[in-house]
């Protein structure tokens, strides 16, 4: 497995087997366990591949026109920063232009600071409620 070459990694919309190919990160492996065990969820997701692998599903559900984003990753596409940045970039102008919402969140535990990190670089803010961060609007049309 060496870097990660940006130029062949893809968005593609997910499938149940793109989960066969996934090695979870530290902090997804229930929420792997959990996407497997819920096979009739709601939404849109997107699987992130990489040579015949998958390196992340990212899904967003949308509740009044606000979307909600989830996603399960690898260690492998974290230990990539320019990939796993410029992937969350281009999922995110989908976002914006494919449904037709107003926001855009993210929840992610306070001790993943790894992940707090990027929802900032990629221009969400913090809100915090309980024990838990949410991050949003990344913009607002409406």
């Amino acid at each position: 497995m060496g870097s990660i070459q940006l130029s062949q990694v893809d968005a593609v919309p997910y499938q149940p087997g793109h989960l066969d190919s996934l090695v979870p990160g530290q902090y997804d492996k229930a929420n792997l366990d959990l996407l497997k065990k819920t096979p009739g969820w709601e939404g849109v997701a997107t699987s992130i591949r990489y040579e015949e692998r998958t390196l992340a599903v990212v899904g967003v559900a949308v509740v009044r026109r606000e979307a909600r984003i989830w996603a399960v990753g690898s260690d492998e596409l974290r230990g990539s920063p320019v990939a796993l940045c410029k992937m969350s970039q281009r999922s995110l102008l989908h976002l914006w232009n494919d449904l037709d919402i107003v926001r855009v969140e993210v929840e992610i535990a306070p001790e993943n600071t790894v992940a707090r990190r990027w929802a900032e670089w990629l221009g969400f803010e913090e809100l915090t409620f309980d024990r838990m961060h949410y991050y949003g609007p990344l913009h607002s049309t409406g």
